[in-house]
């Protein structure tokens, strides 16, 4: 368990009670082929995510995928099927053909109560095929995410500002702990955002970039399920609560909005 200053952790608590962002739930997935049914000998892989609204009627999906055995046909959300059983399509998820590697992010569908409850159960899952392995090159059986989060507010910038924005972020570390799936939300900015990090220091200390957000320019947006692959030492970093997210804008070019990334386990022990 990492150890939290008390004013990042009350900005999380009070912000966890009010952003939407935290009442969602999530779920990942890392594909290989050794999950298929039969398994399947690649190179290939993938790491995705799919997040449950709080009313538990949609569900957003991202994947970022590569196969080794040929190019792309295919790709799904399948269930329901436990690990070691194949299912049917339930979600098609439209991937570029005809490519050995690419993503699909952000894509949006209604899901039913038995679907959720599916999910919920780890009975659904990601699979991507492949010219040599039509049936499926890399599958990732989706589980429930705990991930790291983040409260973003003028007050932890350094120095503070008193603009009145707020944001959530949100990160998912793969289970082999070499990618990691970014998503942030900032909105009541003084201007448009002009850039948007992730950055590695304490709290109450800046430090550099590590990763580039690439936010758009507007005073409200979001950048959802980016994929980054941190090094073993940053990773480090992170689990010691040394990340931080950072939406700057053109009054505030050093940061207007920022957000120290915590592990949600930690919060939802008070909640």
């Amino acid at each position: 368990m990492r150890q939290l200053t008390g004013s990042v952790l009350l900005a999380v608590l009070c912000a966890t009670a009010a952003a939407p962002a935290f009442a969602q739930t999530y779920f990942t997935a890392q594909l290989s082929g050794a999950q298929e049914v039969p398994p399947v000998t690649t190179t290939g892989t993938g790491f995705g995510r799919v997040t449950l609204n709080a009313a538990q009627t949609g569900i957003t999906v991202s994947l970022h995928y590569a196969t080794a055995n040929g190019t792309v046909t295919m790709g799904h959300i399948h269930g329901p099927a436990n690990v070691g059983a194949n299912g049917p399509v339930i979600f098609n998820l439209s991937p570029t053909t005809g490519v050995s590697a690419g993503s699909v992010v952000g894509m949006t569908f209604a899901i039913t109560p038995a679907q959720v409850t599916e999910l919920r159960n780890g009975r659904l899952y990601f699979n991507v095929h492949s010219t040599a392995n039509p049936g499926g090159e890399i599958r990732g059986q989706l589980v429930a995410d705990t991930p790291w989060i983040a409260a973003l507010d003028s007050a932890q910038e350094v120095p503070p500002n008193t603009t009145t924005g707020t944001g959530s972020g949100v990160v998912s570390i793969s289970p082999d702990e070499t990618r990691i799936l970014v998503t942030v939300n900032w909105n009541g900015l003084t201007g448009n955002a002009t850039a948007g990090h992730i950055h590695q220091a304490a709290a109450g200390a800046n430090g550099p970039v590590i990763f580039n957000l690439s936010p758009s320019a507007a005073a409200a947006g979001s950048v959802i399920d980016q994929l980054f692959t941190p090094t073993p030492a940053q990773l480090s970093a992170g689990k010691a609560n040394g990340w931080y997210f950072n939406i700057h804008t053109s009054a505030n070019p050093g940061g207007e909005i920022r957000g120290q990334v915590i592990e949600r386990l930690f919060v939802d022990a008070f909640e």
